[in-house]
C-alpha cells in the first residue's frame, strides 16, 4: 500500500503524535481529579501547548530528509530548508494552539451543562483534547512535507494510504497531485506524502482491490454499512464514496498570527523585505503585530500562479530557514527533551 520510505516516514510521524497525545492525556487526567477543572486546566495549558508545539517541530523537521530520500536528490534543494519552527505552536487552521486546545475544556463544560455526569463530561473533554493534539502534530508534518515538495523541485506527490483506512482515503490513495494541491484529510487521517519528480508515473493502487481485501465487518466499519453493501453489489467505490464527501483541507481562513509580533520570525522577514513594514495593535491587546497577514502554506498554494510565485510567498512568510543550514533544526534537541519529560 505504501513505499518503504513513505512507511518509515509515517511511522516516525505517528510516534510523535502518540507521544504528544499520551502526555496531553496524562495532564488532562491530573486536572480531572481536581475540584475546579477550569482552574486546573488553565494552570496546565502552557504545558499542553509546549508539548504539542515540540512534537509539531520534530514532525516538521523530518520533511527535508523525507523529500530528499524519495527524490534521491542528495539534498540539492532549489530553496532553503523548511523552517520547522514556523509550523510549530500554531494550529493548521491558523488559530493559536492555546485556542484550539482550550476546546477540551469547552467540550467538558458544555457536556456537563447538557446533563452528562462529571465522568462522561470529562471523557468528552479528554477525547476532544487528545484528538486535537494528535491531529495538529500530523498536520504540521504534512504542511512541512508540502513545503518540501516545492523546495526540492518535485513535480508533485502521490498520496499514500496506510491501512486500515476509510473509504474517503481509499479513493484518493495512489493519485498524483501537483505541487500546489492542498492535502485533503479528515480528523485522525494518517495518509502521507510521497514526493515524486515524475508527474506521469502511474498509480498502482486499486480501491476496489483494497475493498476486497477487507472482511465484511471491516468494510462496513470503514465505508459505512450502506456504502459497503452497494460496493459489494457492484457499485464503483469512487462513486459511492463521493456521494458523501468528507475530506477537507487544513486552511480556514488561511492566515495566522504566529510569529507576527515585533520580535517574531515572520516580522523579521517582513522588515528584511520592506524596512517600512507596519505594525498595529488590535483592540483589547497590548502586542503590536504586522499589518501584513501571514499566510498558511496551503493558502499560499491556492494563491500561487506558478512555482516561482509559491517559492516567493513561502519565503516571504518565513517558511524557509535563512541559508542552507546543515544538520538538525537548532530547536530539535530542546523539543525532544520536552517531549520526553
Amino acid at each position: 500500500m505504501t513505499s518503504v520510505l513513505a512507511d518509515q516516514h509515517y511511522r516516525a510521524q505517528q510516534r510523535l503524535s502518540r507521544q504528544a497525545a499520551q502526555q496531553v492525556q496524562t495532564l488532562w487526567n491530573t486536572v480531572a481529579g481536581e475540584t475546579d477543572v477550569r482552574a486546573g486546566f488553565t494552570r496546565v495549558l502552557p504545558r499542553l501547548v509546549a508539548i504539542v508545539a515540540a512534537a509539531q517541530l520534530l514532525a516538521a523537521a523530518q520533511a527535508d530528509t523525507h523529500a530528499s530520500a524519495e527524490l534521491a536528490d542528495d539534498d540539492q534543494q532549489l530553496a532553503g530548508p523548511v523552517d520547522a519552527a514556523m509550523l510549530a505552536g500554531v494550529a493548521s487552521d491558523g488559530r493559536t494552539l492555546q485556542a484550539l486546545l482550550a476546546g477540551g475544556l469547552v467540550a467538558f463544560s458544555l457536556g456537563h451543562r447538557a446533563g452528562l455526569t462529571r465522568s462522561e463530561a470529562l471523557l468528552r473533554g479528554e477525547h476532544r483534547l487528545v484528538l486535537a493534539a494528535a491531529t495538529q502534530v500530523a498536520d504540521a508534518g504534512r504542511a512541512a512535507d508540502g513545503v518540501a515538495v516545492i523546495s526540492h523541485g518535485a513535480a508533485g506527490y502521490h498520496r499514500q494510504l496506510v491501512p486500515p483506512a476509510c473509504g474517503r482515503c481509499a479513493i484518493l490513495a495512489g493519485r498524483f497531485y501537483r505541487w500546489n494541491a492542498a492535502f485533503r484529510r479528515h480528523p485522525r487521517c494518517d495518509c502521507t506524502y510521497a514526493p515524486t519528480a515524475d508527474a506521469g508515473a502511474p498509480s498502482t493502487f486499486d480501491p476496489a482491490a483494497y475493498f476486497a481485501s477487507l472482511t465484511a465487518t471491516e468494510q462496513d466499519r470503514l465505508f459505512g454499512p450502506a456504502a459497503a453493501q452497494a460496493i459489494r453489489d457492484g457499485a464503483d467505490p469512487a462513486q459511492v464514496v463521493n456521494a458523501a464527501r468528507g475530506t477537507d483541507t487544513a486552511t480556514r481562513p488561511g492566515t495566522t498570527t504566529q510569529g507576527t509580533t515585533r520580535r517574531g520570525w515572520y516580522a523579521y522577514v517582513q522588515r528584511a523585505l520592506d524596512p517600512d513594514s507596519g505594525f498595529a495593535r488590535a483592540a483589547g491587546t497590548r502586542l503590536a503585530r504586522t499589518t501584513t497577514p501571514r499566510l498558511m502554506p496551503e493558502q499560499i498554494y491556492a494563491r500561487a500562479r506558478d512555482r516561482g510565485q509559491a517559492l516567493r510567498l513561502l519565503k516571504a512568510n518565513g517558511y524557509f530557514l535563512d541559508g542552507a543550514a546543515a544538520g538538525p533544526h537548532p530547536l530539535a534537541r530542546l523539543a525532544a527533551e520536552l517531549l520526553a519529560t
